[in-house]
């Protein structure tokens, strides 16, 4: 992201008792003069909602790239799944099977039936307990961000209380032997293949439901049908009342990763007796990190996931295929494998990992905090450098945010993306194999990050034009401070 050269920063904050509007860093007739001739060559158009331009870190965004992710993600989640399970994480075992019987016969021998019984039941009844949990628990209320068409959105906090309550169910359950501990980990292969049927059933009914019933005024097409389906028609859907993206990723995707670490938990108690130091530390990791997303579901509202991207493929089956099958992969290994890391070693990742998800959490709570204060909040004892950031609806109405450039937010734009790979490489410490399937997930990660740090900064620069780049201008760094 370049900035615009010679462009400075006017003051911080001062200390005084003036309303936001009187204590807003200033940007000079030269800076806008400047900024707007770099914005003038953009031709990215993110903050729309008619979006023209997918901008991002990956190529072919609007093109050959949503046709792969269609056509392959689904294929290569089930044979990664099983590549983790059957083959022991190992690269050359799922050569060797693919070679010998055939791409197409291997293929269909890794493919759990989608007509699974007891999967669907899992699915069906998981699901509907989220509908009814998610209804009837109180909450708080709180508005999301501003859309491009000037909509904001208003969301029930209640992730948090919903997740605990389905937890203490799923372990009563087990207590009163209505079913075994063990029931999600032994019946993901087909859970996952059912969740790929579901993903592309719903999806299509929001395609629809975004071209001829859409719930608020950010919805439309981009002419492409299959963009359309894996982007989506639509940006805040709701369906009798529940707020489709907030359900899918929040209620069903997040509070399932926790009942899947649980399940595992109790697999291997019930296979071996024991807990293995690598499966503590691992599965305790993944279930502090699920336990901070629901506290925190008053930021995540807030975050590019919900004021961005499109209830479509790409957003739906990420969350409810993607990160399962990806992001699980550590604690699925090694409950088959258990690993011996030595408890001193255990503990290490364990500390580090949670250092990490405090510092993620850390991170977001101080711009969250400062914006609900109105930039009338010292940061680290300090008066805060900020910008006041005015920006335009598609309607003409102007409105402004509070770029916060002091405290984390000082040393890099996104520098809560370092901790949260430090989060990612927690989980993958206490693998210990020589096989490289089962440390996939920190790659992958770190890819998702650096294309979401991409399509941020895009995004930012399409919504706030020469504020970002004086923003910029004073936080230079992307990610890495000195270095990216």
């Amino acid at each position: 992201m370049s900035t615009a050269a010679g462009m400075r920063p006017r003051r911080q904050s001062s200390g005084s008792s003036l309303p936001p509007s009187g204590r807003r860093s200033s940007v000079s007739l030269r800076d806008v003069q400047v900024a707007q001739a770099l914005v003038a060559q953009q031709t990215n158009k993110m903050w729309s909602n008619q979006i023209s331009k997918s901008f991002g870190l990956f190529p072919g965004r609007q093109t050959w790239g949503p046709a792969l992710l269609v056509v392959v993600g689904p294929l290569f989640v089930i044979v990664y799944n099983y590549a983790i399970v059957e083959l022991d994480g190992s690269i050359k075992k799922l050569y060797l099977e693919l070679q010998t019987n055939g791409i197409v016969t291997s293929i269909c021998k890794m493919w759990p039936s989608c007509r699974d019984l007891i999967a669907w039941k899992i699915i069906g009844i998981f699901i509907g307990l989220q509908l009814v949990l998610s209804r009837i628990l109180p909450g708080d209320q709180v508005r999301g961000p501003t859309s491009p068409a000037g909509y904001i959105p208003t969301y029930t906090l209640n992730g948090f209380s919903c997740f605990l309550l389905t937890a203490l169910l799923y372990v009563l359950g087990v207590f009163l032997r209505l079913y075994k501990g063990s029931i999600i980990w032994a019946n993901f292969g087909p859970i996952l293949s059912s969740m790929n049927v579901l993903v592309f059933a719903l999806c299509f009914l929001l395609y629809i439901k975004g071209l001829y019933l859409p719930t608020g005024p950010d919805h439309g097409t981009m002419g492409n049908p299959l963009f359309d389906f894996y982007w989506g028609t639509e940006l805040h859907p709701k369906i009798l009342g529940w707020d489709v993206k907030q359900f899918l990723t929040c209620r069903v995707g997040m509070t399932f990763w926790g009942l899947y670490i649980i399940s595992a938990v109790l697999t291997q108690i019930e296979w071996d007796g024991y807990l293995s130091d690598g499966l503590l530390a691992s599965a305790g990791l993944q279930l502090v990190y699920v336990i901070k997303f629901h506290w925190w579901e008053s930021g995540y509202v807030q975050t590019m996931d919900m004021q961005h991207d499109r209830a479509g493929f790409y957003r739906v089956w990420g969350a409810l295929v993607f990160v399962p099958a990806v992001y699980f992969s550590p604690v699925s290994f090694l409950v088959i494998h258990p690993s011996s890391i030595g408890r001193h070693t255990a503990i290490l990742a364990f500390v580090f990992g949670v250092i990490c998800t405090m510092m993620t959490y850390d991170i977001d709570r101080q711009r969250e905090l400062f914006r609900a204060a109105g930039g009338n909040k010292k940061i680290w004892g300090r008066d805060p450098y900020f910008i006041t950031a005015k920006y335009k609806t598609e309607s003409g109405e102007t409105k402004a945010n509070l770029l916060l450039g002091s405290g984390w937010w000082g040393i890099s734009r996104h520098f809560h993306f370092v901790t949260e790979l430090g989060v990612a490489l927690s989980w993958i410490i206490p693998v210990w194999t020589k096989h490289p399937l089962p440390y996939l997930c920190l790659p992958f990660i770190t890819c998702l990050l650096l294309d979401r740090a991409y399509r941020d900064e895009a995004r930012c620069l399409s919504k706030y034009g020469p504020y970002w780049l004086q923003y910029c201008n004073k936080v230079p760094d992307l990610i890495l401070p000195g270095v990216f």
